[in-house]
């Protein structure tokens, strides 16, 4: 990632041209504090530029980054709804460097700390900062520091920095709109935006505007592809023994649950298999293959999966306004305030709830007649009834984000020991406030009473037995024996809409930096940049009694209150060792330290050194060594509750069959900042008989240790079956079935990985190939290699996550062994055309598991047995072009553009995304996006 690393920094360093103008916007894109003519850092940089962003028009630019190899498992807005009722993430587009978390990814805004966007707690996206409230239309350029930097920037700069950089001398006006969908009619979008600046004070001041809208209209409903309707999912061995050589596991399509369905099932003693369908009318359920909790083929869709209808794309409007003035007060210093401000609506699909065990007596009035003769005959009282929801529809969110950030500021420049100095010095306050609202979800209380339903000794009409004792209670008798026979006081009863949250995260930061060259050394100017910050977090939380009581399947909000500071205070320097010597053109040092207090878990110290050495004009060696943190964010430290749902847990406890499990994450506030040992070796090659290639290759070794993380639902469930009865502890089970548990985050985790990246860009001018011809034909690669991604689990395990790109190993990180992109392009006055094709290797499931069709070795946890293990990799191609009519160049110069994305329309195949795990695969096949741009 060299070549852009080096044509960022030369932008960065290049001086004002006007003697008249303070040399004001130097922008540090090195992953360092110092900005210094001539200095090319040692952590590697990757830039996208603005003609990157235009060219390839993205609804968001988060959607653009997310595309180069370098970031893996970000949260986006196709992969936000699957199992999180409360919908915490839906509207947020996070980040993920190196996948290993987005909050070990540190967002800067022209080197500013952007606030959280929320606090869920679960894993890799509490604490992630949201890109959607960056006015995309002002971006100048994202700098992409894939390097610990922890110690120049502070905490969360484990994996490295996303910086984006604003066009902040804007002047003129510019305007863009678009629209775009998918080819098969859904997912309509649209986007407009529309900035300004100008001068004034004789041009000693500067103003800046913006505003954008867009629109998502969102897949609501994953059935609408044909992947997810042929419902591939994973099944126990029928005909497994520990001696037949069968494999464990099977791979099938057509997957729905065994033990419940709509219009309910009876699922065990004499009656098991009768199951309800139209009014109620009683027939014998097709089990097809059935391994006692999951089945294949036969009446699956009656029982599919819990998430099989979750949104494959989210509904969301968003408003963005931004503002800017900056003024000089001198030729060399000058004050500023920014203001942001973004709004963002989100809604969102997750999930059908199923209840399973449900006792029904026969004094249930709705039980049918011929099946209460059947309950006489067989001498039973009652029966265990599992029924799925699916008449009731998905439950859903809508999430309200309201972003908010001030800043106010001077800068400027000063004289010391003979040399410019600059100072920087800025106040900020950003707030984030979600309103939360899950739809159509029930109250568990409430479905419980309607469905313990008798007859009134009275009329003689169904009613709650909870009525016979509190006649005022308003329950309604729910019956969930049969399809179109729920009435609609019943469903009022049970689904009210009365759950909601509030939450505001707010953070105060407070920074000074000072930087200049106080002496020079035998090789030239000595580089000192010093600082020292203080920042403030704080969330509060409100919602309801019911939320907080866990009353509800899903939302159950809990009261959050917190807070914490940090002071710190770094220095970083660079010192030149050799220069222009017969074995160095450049030999420099990088070295910077932190010394950072917590008000939660005291002091942490970090550090960084790093050189670069250039013996010829073509090759660059840079290497680094640093030692990383990431402070526990807010929802670890203090979140009260949040829950998800998840199916596919294997209850140990009952022959390892399937159980749904509603998981909900509490908070530790005697957590301790992760700390990452951090190494980079790279090479740059400039060879001087190709003058127009730049080509690098970079190792890199992240070993986290400390490392926060909650137990999945497996893990406590596979530990209190071996007697830890802290884990006992953790959950209960429903009458039902249903395991509901308490996951902590604790710092016991640890994750390694290692691996490669490689880039290679060539531009080459057409003019000097052949005479007439113009435009500039360009070349570029990028591609990550991972060779190991171990994560070590709070109960010991390691586990493998390189080369797992299904869900099979959730909560672990995994990413594929190969990610890589290649972008050819044509560019000239009036046409531009490129190409990408992007794409990631075949992985598997389960690193752990052993794919086998016969002879397979008996199954033994976690080394279970599985017929197909294989997840292949997938490779897309993207297609933009763009036509600028030169008859109005001079006025407006318009652009008229269209980009698609997955031209070659590939879809994933249902075992492919078994699991779903998020990022890998492209979800929703060809998108067409096309509109006009302006630039006066």
């Amino acid at each position: 990632m060299a070549f852009c690393a080096v044509v960022g920094l030369a932008n960065a360093a290049e001086p004002s041209e006007s003697a008249d103008v303070p040399k004001l916007d130097e922008v540090v894109v090195t992953g360092s504090r110092i900005t210094r003519d001539g200095f090319e850092a040692p952590t590697p940089v990757a830039v996208t530029s603005a003609e990157d962003i235009l060219r390839n028009a993205p609804h968001s630019i988060a959607d653009l980054l997310n595309k180069q190899p370098v970031f893996a498992n970000s949260v986006t807005n196709r992969f936000s709804s699957r199992g999180g009722v409360g919908g915490a993430a839906a509207g947020v587009s996070s980040l993920n460097l190196r996948g290993i978390g987005a909050n070990r990814t540190l967002v800067l805004l022209d080197g500013v700390r952007m606030a959280a966007g929320s606090i869920d707690g679960f894993y890799s996206n509490g604490g992630a900062v949201n890109t959607n409230v960056i006015p995309d239309s002002l971006v100048e350029r994202v700098d992409v520091v894939t390097g610990g930097a922890s110690a120049p920037y502070g905490s969360d700069a484990v994996a490295g920095i996303v910086n984006y950089i604003l066009d902040k001398d804007f002047t003129g006006l510019k305007g863009s709109a678009q629209m775009g969908a998918t080819t098969r009619g859904d997912d309509d979008q649209y986007s407009a935006s529309l900035a300004g600046g100008m001068p004034f004070a004789d041009s000693r001041g500067h103003i800046l505007l913006s505003v954008s809208y867009d629109n998502i209209d969102g897949i609501p409903d994953g059935r609408t592809r044909e992947w997810v309707r042929e419902g591939w999912g994973r099944m126990l061995n029928p005909a497994y023994t520990a001696t037949n050589g069968q494999p464990y596991y099977l791979v099938r399509p057509n997957v729905g649950t065994s033990v419940a369905a709509t219009g309910g099932l009876i699922s065990s003693g004499p009656l098991r298999g009768i199951t309800f369908g139209e009014g109620g009318v009683p027939r014998q359920f097709n089990y097809g293959l059935n391994d006692g909790t999951s089945m294949s083929g036969g009446d699956w869709e009656l029982g599919t999966t819990e998430f099989a209808n979750a949104s494959l794309d989210l509904a969301m409007k968003r408003t963005s306004l931004f503002g800017r003035v900056s003024y000089n007060i001198t030729d060399r210093a000058e004050v500023y305030l920014q203001v942001m401000d973004t709004d963002s609506d989100a809604w969102t699909a997750c999930c059908t709830r199923a209840l399973r065990n449900v006792s029904i007596s026969n004094q249930n009035p709705f039980v049918p007649a011929s099946v209460l003769s059947q309950m006489q005959a067989a001498g039973v009282t009652s029966f265990p009834l599992g029924v799925y929801f699916g008449e009731q529809g998905s439950v859903g969110s809508t999430i309200r984000r309201a972003f908010s950030q001030y800043i106010v500021g001077t800068r400027g420049e000063f004289d010391l020991f003979s040399s410019p100095w600059s100072w920087d010095v800025y106040a900020t306050e950003s707030i984030n406030r979600t309103t939360g609202k899950p739809e159509n979800t029930s109250i568990t209380g409430n479905l419980m009473l309607a469905l313990d339903a008798v007859r009134d000794p009275v009329t003689g009409n169904p009613i709650c037995r909870s009525t016979l004792t509190n006649p005022g209670n308003g329950c309604a008798p729910w019956n969930p024996m049969g399809i179109g026979v729920v009435s609609q006081a019943a469903r009022d009863y049970v689904y009210q809409d009365v759950s909601w949250m509030r939450q505001d995260l707010t953070q105060r930061v407070a920074s000074a930096s000072l930087r200049g060259e106080p002496f020079s050394s035998w090789a030239g100017p000595v580089s000192l940049a010093v600082g020292a910050e203080y920042r403030r977090e704080e969330v509060e939380t409100t919602t309801t009694a019911l939320d907080h009581a866990g009353g509800f399947y899903g939302g159950n909000y809990r009261d959050v209150d917190g807070h914490y500071d940090v002071k710190e205070a770094f220095l970083e320097t660079v010192i030149p060792l050799a220069k222009d010597m017969s074995w160095a053109q450049s030999l420099d040092f990088n070295g910077a330290v932190r010394a950072t207090e917590y008000s939660t878990s005291g002091s942490a110290f970090t550090w960084k050194v790093g050189a670069t050495y250039t013996p010829v004009d073509d090759i660059r060696f840079r290497v680094t060594r640093s030692l990383d943190i990431r402070s526990p964010n807010m929802g670890e430290l203090f979140n009260a509750g949040a829950t998800a749902i998840a199916s596919g847990t294997r209850d140990p406890f009952n022959g390892n069959q399937t159980v749904i499990v509603i998981s909900t994450n509490v908070t530790n506030p005697n957590l301790q900042p992760e700390e990452a040992d951090t190494f980079g070796f790279g090479m740059v090659l400039r060879p001087r008989f190709l003058p127009k290639l730049t080509a690098s290759i970079d190792y890199y070794s992240i070993d986290l240790q400390k490392a926060i993380s909650s137990l999945s639902s497996q893990e406590i469930l596979n530990l209190c079956y071996q007697g830890n009865q802290e884990m006992c502890a953790a959950f209960r089970r429903d009458p039902d079935g249903t395991v509901r548990l308490n996951g902590m985050p604790i710092n016991v985790s640890a994750l390694k990985t290692e691996g490669v990246d490689v880039e290679m860009s060539y531009t080459q001018p057409l003019s000097e190939l052949f005479d007439g011809w113009r435009g500039n034909f360009t070349a570029r690669l990028l591609a990550t290699r991972i060779m190991d991604l171990t994560t070590t689990r709070p109960s010991g395990e390691k586990l493998q996550g390189a080369g797992v790109t299904g869900g099979g190993m959730y909560p672990i990180v995994i990413a594929p062994d190969w990610r890589y992109s290649l972008t050819l392009g044509y560019q000239s006055d009036a046409f531009s055309i490129s190409a990408t094709g992007r794409g990631f290797s075949d992985g598997v499931m389960n690193s752990q598991w052993i794919e086998c069709s016969s002879g397979c070795p008996t199954a033994v946890n976690p080394h279970y047995t599985i017929e197909d293990n294989t997840v292949p990799g997938a490779f897309y191609v993207d297609l933009s072009l763009s036509y600028r009519p030169q008859t109005f160049a001079s006025a407006f110069n318009p652009e008229i553009f269209v980009a698609v994305d997955n031209v070659n329309d590939k879809n994933p195949k249902g075992y492919e995304v078994l699991g779903y795990a998020p990022g890998f695969h492209d979800t929703l096949g060809r998108l067409y996006r096309a509109g006009v741009r302006f630039k006066m």
